[in-house]
């Protein structure tokens, strides 16, 4: 208020002036994880990952990055793989049946070589083996008086 005489002041009593017209920081925002990627291996225990980006949202004007990792990882796929049988070698032919005259000997063999394991298939073919043996004729056993 004036005194003595004085007059009002003139112009505005108050001023406006612009500050922090920077805008504000913001920090990143992880998105939702990807799906699980295929697994590395059918079986007998592999790897697959997933990813998320550090976009929702991304960080603008000095704000901070996503902390914590942008992939993960895990085992799959664990279960033991099928193993196919396997013939062993053919054991030795067995004692032929007869010593003239037309008889057979065996062989066999076993489907161990490997095993069939966690569902695999077993062995194709025949396990055992059969042929002809000794098929000359035998000796007549008869004397000449025999004839007579």
């Amino acid at each position: 208020t004036p005194q003595h005489g004085g007059e009002d002041c003139s112009g505005p009593s108050t001023e406006q002036q612009s500050c922090n017209t920077d805008a504000c920081p913001i920090d990143g925002g992880w998105s939702s994880w990807s799906p699980w990627r295929i697994c590395t291996v059918e079986c007998g225990g592999g790897t697959q990952d997933r990813t998320r980006s550090c976009n929702n949202p991304t960080p603008q004007h000095g704000g901070e990055d996503c902390s914590g990792p942008s992939t993960e990882q895990q085992r799959c796929n664990t279960n033991a793989c099928p193993v196919d049988g396997g013939w062993s070698s053919w054991f030795p032919w067995s004692t032929c049946t007869v010593e003239c005259g037309g008889g057979t000997q065996d062989r066999t063999r076993s489907c161990d070589s490997p095993t069939p394991q966690h569902g695999g298939e077993d062995c194709s073919g025949p396990s055992t083996e059969q042929q002809s043996c000794n098929t000359r004729a035998c000796p007549n056993d008869f004397s000449l008086m025999d004839l007579f």
